[in-house]
């Protein structure tokens, strides 16, 4: 008697047999296969309070197991000061074939005690992810300038896996300094899921937006301070017809631009000189793009720009680029608007606070509400 089998008419029943079993493989093969990593998934956790989660590490004389963090168990880690300090480290195989091409966030509790400051940033207390990449050889990242007597606190990273890594390996210890320091608490997570597979062109693609009608752009950086006579010499003699011209100061540095008052002061005086270098632009025929090289807030420790973790900064900074905005409406000089130079961003944003892109999206589309046609950059994070 002939059998149907999810609607398919089968004459042998030893065929639908067969047809049903390689239709189940499929299925379950489908339903093995893992979703693509996504923000906030585990990577590797570890508290070190059991046997099993201590046996992976790698075993040294400088390590130890003891009592720690929370009076828990953790990892100390001791340099003599007549002990060799070019490397005290044990580590942990891990692989990150799945991660290809994601950023992950690292963090672990670190306690230290006279740990002596070492000839380089990177080196120090160190909780370091490690890994080589046959395209670009080998990667190493972790939190620098982590020396000192401290007691509990976060260490904490992120790192970019590149698209053909496979095996790496966590360390833990010290490198080029003496004492002790311990390490608890290892959450590895993922940041940000690895990006969309880029799509094709489009057969007739469209003319290039250029925001301009001349053959080509040929220009420089600004000198950060108005003088006629240099845009004279640029535009009439250099031929140059474009500048990026910089609101910038203390740069470099950490820990400024924190009072709003005084940075607005700077900020209208600053402004005043891109009036003047405007009209002269436009006498000697160059095109300005207007460069945010010192936004509200300055920058962390770790080179965080502020406005990506603090909203009194960030909606600040918003609001001066409406400003901007306003102010320059309709002056044909304004090629556009770089919305912030080198947005550096290593730890992740608080809840409720926009990115580095998110930032500079909110000032995008703020200046769109107020001009628009005017071109916008937009940078990526280093």
């Amino acid at each position: 008697m002939p059998l149907t089998l999810k609607g398919i008419h089968c004459a042998l029943p030893s065929a639908c047999l067969v047809l049903s079993m390689v239709l189940l493989t499929f299925t379950l093969a489908q339903a093995e296969e893992p979703a693509p990593p996504k923000p906030g998934d585990v990577v590797f956790h570890t508290d070190f309070d059991t046997p099993e989660e201590r046996a992976p590490w790698s075993q040294a004389d400088f390590a130890a197991w003891a009592a720690g963090y929370q009076g828990t168990t953790s990892l100390r880690v001791t340099v003599g000061a007549d002990q060799p300090k070019s490397g005290s480290m044990i580590r942990l195989p891990l692989d990150l074939t799945r991660y290809r091409g994601c950023r992950l966030l690292l963090e672990c509790m670190a306690k230290a005690d006279g740990v002596t400051k070492p000839s380089q940033p990177y080196l120090g207390a160190k909780f370091m992810l490690h890994y080589t990449s046959p395209a670009d050889g080998p990667f190493w990242q972790n939190e620098n300038d982590v020396f000192g007597t401290f007691d509990w606190r976060k260490v904490q990273f992120t790192a970019s896996i590149a698209p053909d890594a496979a095996e790496g390996d966590l360390n833990l210890g010290l490198q080029d300094s003496t004492g002790t320091v311990w390490f608890d608490a290892l959450n590895v997570v993922v940041y940000k899921a690895a990006p969309p597979k880029r799509p094709q062109p489009p057969a007739n693609p469209g003319p290039v937006f250029t925001g301009h009608k001349v053959s080509r752009l040929r220009g420089v950086m600004s000198p950060n301070q108005f003088r006629d006579e240099d845009l004279r010499n640029l535009g009439m003699e250099w031929k140059a017809n474009v500048i990026r011209w910089q609101l910038t100061r203390n740069w470099g540095s950490t820990g400024t631009e924190r009072d709003l008052d005084e940075y607005d002061r700077w900020l209208d005086g600053k402004l005043d000189d891109l009036d003047k270098t405007l009209g002269a632009c436009k006498r000697y025929g160059i095109k300005v793009v207007v460069d945010m090289h010192s936004p509200p807030g300055g920058r962390h420790e770790n080179r965080d720009l502020a406005i990506f973790h603090e909203p009194l900064y960030q909606n600040h900074y918003v609001a001066l680029w409406e400003k901007i905005a306003r102010r320059y409406k309709g002056n044909a000089t304004v090629w556009g608007y770089d919305l912030v130079n080198e947005p550096v961003q290593n730890d992740p944003s608080p809840p409720g606070v926009a990115d580095y892109l998110g930032t500079q999206a909110r000032a995008a589309k703020a200046i769109r509400a107020i001009d628009a046609s005017v071109p916008i950059f937009i940078e990526a994070s280093e």
